[in-house]
Parts: structure tokens; C-alpha cells; sequence
């Protein structure tokens, strides 16, 4: 039986892969909201991320009853974001949402190979999952993850309301993204 591979990303030694564990439900939309168009397919089910360098792989964790919202059935590709230690992987399932993209962050550390997922940090709580404002991508600085987002009610990106940059440090000891950084401006 063929794997499905529902999203990679490439290292310069090999690939990190979710991949169904199970059978997914594959359904279409069928009407168009801020989730996506009525013709974009949901795919839900258990997904396994693990890495293969040169014909093995590593488990790495599995990711229970995950829903993908993508235009077409092709492998999602994760952003790959350059760190001094490691490569960063960002999986966001779903390409489109109201007010906040989900992600998953995974890492692949230089030279060893191993790869973990990332638990984000913040002053009183560690999640699986963070967010960036849609219409905007998840980038490096200083060697520090910059995800925006916007404050308000429900998250708006009103011209009123503030828009938030939330820095984090590649911790790979805690296997973490820790909050070094929180700023407001102006959009």
C-alpha cells in the first residue's frame, strides 16, 4: 500500500513528510468561506510526520483527527525557514482562515539530522500549535521566528486596531519555540 503523503518538506539531507496514517475523508467544500472556495478539498484524518534520509525514516509524532483545506490534492509543501541550529518547517493545514492560520512547527537540526516538533512557549502557556495573520508569511529575523497577527474583536484587521509581531528563540534542548518578543504598531 502507497503512502499518501499529504505535506513535505526538504532538507538539504533528506525530507520531512506527513503522510496519512489511515484512510482520510476527502471532501469538497461545497460553498465558499473565509476557509476556502466551494471547490477546495478538506482531507481529515490521523497523520503521521516523520523524517527519510536515503531510504529510512524516523517517526517523529503523530497529529490526531487533522483537517487540511487545500485547493487541489497535491502534496502541501511547508515552509522551510533557515536557523543557525536547524531548519524550521511550518505546516499551517488549512491555506486560508478568518482570522488566524494554525500552525505546526518542526524542526531538523544541522548535522545530527534529528528531527521534533516544536511546542511554542509563552509566558504562562506551551501549545502545539501557534498562528499568523492570514495574508502574511511566517519569516526568520535575528535568528528569531516573526509571526504577525492582529489584536482586536475576533482578531480583525481593521485599520484601527493594532498589529502584533510575536518573535520567538529556537530552543532545540526544550524542543521549543520560546516568546522572546512582543510588539504592537500601527497596520
Amino acid at each position: 500500500m502507497t503512502e499518501t503523503i499529504r505535506a513535505e518538506g526538504t532538507t538539504d539531507e533528506g525530507t520531512l513528510q506527513v503522510v496519512a496514517v489511515d484512510k482520510e475523508e476527502i471532501t469538497e467544500l461545497g460553498a465558499p468561506s473565509c476557509f476556502g472556495l466551494e471547490t477546495d478539498l478538506s482531507f481529515k484524518g490521523d497523520y503521521k510526520v516523520k523524517y527519510a534520509v536515503e531510504g529510512t525514516s524516523e517517526d517523529v509524532v503523530v497529529l490526531e483527527d487533522l483537517t487540511f483545506i487545500q485547493p487541489t490534492s497535491a502534496a502541501l509543501q511547508m515552509i522551510r525557514l533557515p536557523f543557525q541550529e536547524a531548519d524550521v518547517f511550518i505546516l499551517a493545514p488549512q491555506y486560508k482562515d478568518c482570522h488566524g492560520i494554525q500552525i505546526y512547527a518542526f524542526a531538523v537540526e544541522h548535522g545530527s539530522g534529528k528531527a521534533v516538533q516544536l511546542q511554542f512557549e509563552e509566558e504562562f502557556s506551551r501549545a502545539s500549535t501557534s498562528y499568523y495573520r492570514p495574508g502574511t508569511t511566517p519569516t526568520v529575523k535575528d535568528n528569531k521566528l516573526v509571526l504577525k497577527s492582529t489584536e482586536g474583536p475576533g482578531g480583525e484587521g481593521s485599520p484601527e486596531y493594532n498589529m502584533a509581531e510575536r518573535m520567538y528563540q529556537l530552543d532545540l534542548r526544550q524542543n521549543a519555540m520560546v516568546m522572546v518578543l512582543r510588539k504592537d504598531r500601527k497596520s
